[in-house]
């Protein structure tokens, strides 16, 4: 099944509410649209689900779309939102084709067609930041796409290959988009349709922290903010909202339409800036043709007679009058207003004490508390560790004795040949020479004591097989007193090599076992970091136990080792962290902006050595949220009896405001009236993210 790219095809009818799939090489999400002209909301959207094969991507889509609500169970119009990988030359590459495919057949949906990821948030941000320049930063699995957007207008695209190092990526994307477009604008942007948040705020620290001034890329240091995932996703969602409009606004002609199937369906989505749009409103004194000025009347059977006909007519024009003059004067226009949002970060060095009863702003000292966690790591790895093992030769010997007393040696006596050393397997009495004449008085003879005794090398190997008759010394004594030759052949000996465990092998299993405590310790302490308390990454590792399953130097092919450890670190609360974060991040705040983020984080590295029943003295980065002030009742006032999109417009030209929607109460009016009312009292303005009107 070949989708076909939404903004090249003709357009037809599309339902009022429709599902956008979102889908990376290894994660799906779904998200429920609601279309009204070319406006499109969001009614819900389920979590990101990462999956590994062409299965495991339905079952966790299927999950998803469970996730958005009874009011999904009966929509299958799907729009599919892909990576910039999937696609090639307009069309859905085969090996995704497939993928899409499965998806499509198994969970029953209707395709219209795709837009491409990377195309749409660039448009989105591109006519969201009509008057300024930036730097976007699309962050993928394996690619990051570096895209220059000034003035409404894309001027330049790099994509590289991802190797794992932020910064080093980064910086090769922008010295490939500088010599495409020449000096860049002082502000990166980051996002992306697969990082957290969590994971997104790490390399905008990343890139903070990176030494921009040593490149010629910009006139001077440049800001780095991050647009939050779930920003992301409305972007993403509206565009493809905006789009499916687009297309049906074309009639489609009975000679080149083809219905779309299971093999071919749907309509590109273009690169190109968006047309100015109507939003699909049609103003109520002006019919859309000519036929809807002439009301041709059914034929009656019976003719009623003209005065009760006359009657019914007038009664029920005037209902009707009355009904739309009294929705007119009751109905009222909310407009809600998203402010511009930023994120502002200093590092400083701050202090965290476990001991003081409240933080100082002026010593920019935190008020904090001990915490710490017991966790268990059992690491195995191949043994590394080379030893022979084998037989050692035996055999027997005679000892001779050349002295006249009888010679005892004891069990181990070492006799040796050259440089082999056998010892004997039990204590012997070797007797003394005897010495006697000759037949005849003339000369003596000397007869040596002599013993026979078992013997084994004192090595292993087949160094040790000896020949029979093989003279060896006894001991350190000299051979005209001891002496010993071989009865036999010394037979049996023999080695290999094997592996065993090295010392090594147990020092680098403690070391990662101790890694993946902290590993699990910054994991946890993250996760129970929320709600108005916040742990510090692990500062400390205590070791209190560790238990190995082969001592060094047993014959094994792999070893195991298990570290319990108690892991250390400070928690702190946001009302003792406020106060530090406004005096430390007043002056990175810009004109016209307040802080807006309740929850502030502290980015810090590990200290091994510190005492933390005391004053803890760290290098950090503060970093918070802030957004534009904006004053409601002086915009209410400029956009009293505006038409909805010239009030739009107009709100929108305000640099402090990234998004505005605009609801008509009753409902039943959003389709016939496009105004806002001209009374104060009739017109609502809530900002997003705070109480105030």
């Amino acid at each position: 099944m070949q989708l076909s790219n939404i903004f090249s095809a003709d357009k037809q009818e599309q339902p009022v509410v429709m599902l956008c799939i979102v889908l990376t090489d290894t994660s799906t999400q779904t998200v429920l649209l609601s279309l009204l002209g070319s406006h499109s909301t969001v009614i819900s959207k389920s979590k990101r689900y990462h999956y590994l094969d062409a299965n495991s991507l339905v079952v966790k889509t299927d999950e998803g779309l469970q996730e958005l609500g009874p009011e999904s169970e009966k929509i299958n119009t799907v729009v599919f939102a892909l990576e910039k990988g999937w696609i090639a030359a307009g069309v859905i590459q085969p090996k995704q084709q497939q993928l899409i495919d499965v998806l499509v057949k198994d969970l029953s949906l209707n395709p219209v067609g795709f837009i491409e990821q990377t195309e749409a948030l660039t448009h989105a941000l591109a006519t969201q930041q009509s008057s300024g320049s930036s730097v976007l930063l699309l962050i993928s699995q394996t690619t990051i796409n570096a895209i220059l957007v000034s003035q409404g207008k894309t001027l330049g695209e790099q994509s590289i290959g991802k190797s794992g190092d932020m910064v080093a990526d980064v910086t090769e994307a922008l010295a490939r988009l500088r010599q495409q477009a020449g000096t860049l604008p002082p502000k990166l942007l980051c996002l992306s349709t697969l990082l957290t948040d969590e994971e997104l705020e790490t390399a905008q620290q990343e890139l903070l922290a990176a030494e921009w001034q040593s490149t010629d890329f910009f006139l001077q240091q440049p800001s780095v903010e991050f647009l939050p995932e779930e920003t992301v996703l409305v972007h993403l969602a509206q565009q493809a909202g905006v789009a499916t409009h687009i297309t049906t606004q074309t009639p489609v002609q009975a000679d080149n339409f083809v219905p779309a199937t299971a093999k071919s369906f749907g309509i590109p989505i273009p690169a190109a800036p968006l047309p100015e749009s109507d939003f699909g409103f049609t103003d109520v004194a002006q019919p859309k043709d000519d036929a809807a000025r002439h009301v041709i009347p059914a034929k009656l059977t019976h003719k009623p007679h003209p005065f009760i006909a006359l009657g019914i007519v007038s009664g029920l024009v005037a209902l009707v009058i009355f009904a739309v003059l009294g929705m007119y004067f009751w109905s009222s226009v909310v407009i809600y207003l998203t402010p511009v949002s930023k994120t502002v970060s200093r590092e400083v060095e701050v202090g965290l004490d476990a001991s003081v009863s409240a933080s100082d702003a002026e010593t920019l000292l935190i008020k904090a508390e001990q915490f710490e966690a017991e966790f268990t790591a059992t690491q195995t790895t191949d043994a590394s560790g080379v030893a022979l093992v084998g037989e050692k030769a035996q055999g027997s010997v005679t000892l001779f004795n050349k002295t006249q007393e009888a010679k005892t040696f004891p069990a181990g006596t070492k006799l040796t040949t050259q440089e082999l050393v056998f010892t004997l397997d039990e204590v012997v009495t070797v007797p003394a020479a005897t010495v006697t004449t000759k037949e005849g008085g003339v000369g003596e003879v000397k007869d040596y004591g002599t013993k026979s005794v078992a013997v084994t090398a004192a090595a292993i190997g087949a160094e040790g097989n000896l020949a029979k008759a093989t003279e060896l010394g006894v001991d350190s004594f000299a051979g005209s007193t001891y002496s010993a030759t071989s009865n036999e052949e010394l037979t049996g000996g023999a080695s290999r090599e094997v592996r065993v465990v090295s010392a090594t092998d147990l020092e680098l299993l403690v070391s990662d076992a101790e890694q993946n405590i902290r590993d699990q310790a910054t994991k946890q302490f993250a996760e129970q970091s929320g709600s108005g308390r916040y742990l510090l990454p692990p500062q400390q590792v205590v070791v209190t136990s560790t238990t190995t399953d082969k001592k060094e130097g047993t014959e094994t092919d792999s070893v195991s080792t298990t570290v319990v450890a108690t892991v250390k670190t400070l928690a702190y609360k946001t009302e003792d962290l406020l106060p530090i974060v406004e005096a430390v991040l007043q002056s990175e705040i810009p004109e016209g902006f307040v802080l807006k983020d309740r929850e502030p984080k502290i980015l810090s590295a590990a200290n091994q050595t510190a005492d933390l029943s005391k004053k803890l003295t760290l290098s950090v980065t503060i970093s918070a949220q802030v957004v534009a002030e904006i004053e409601a009742a002086a915009l209410r006032s400029k956009i009293l009896g505006l038409s909805f999109e010239a009030a739009k417009n107009t709100l929108l030209a305000n640099t402090k405001i990234q998004d505005v929607q605009i609801e008509i109460q009753p409902a039943i009016l959003a389709s016939i009236w496009k105004r806002i009312p001209k009374r104060v009292d009739r017109v609502t303005v809530q900002i997003i993210g705070d109480d105030r009107e």
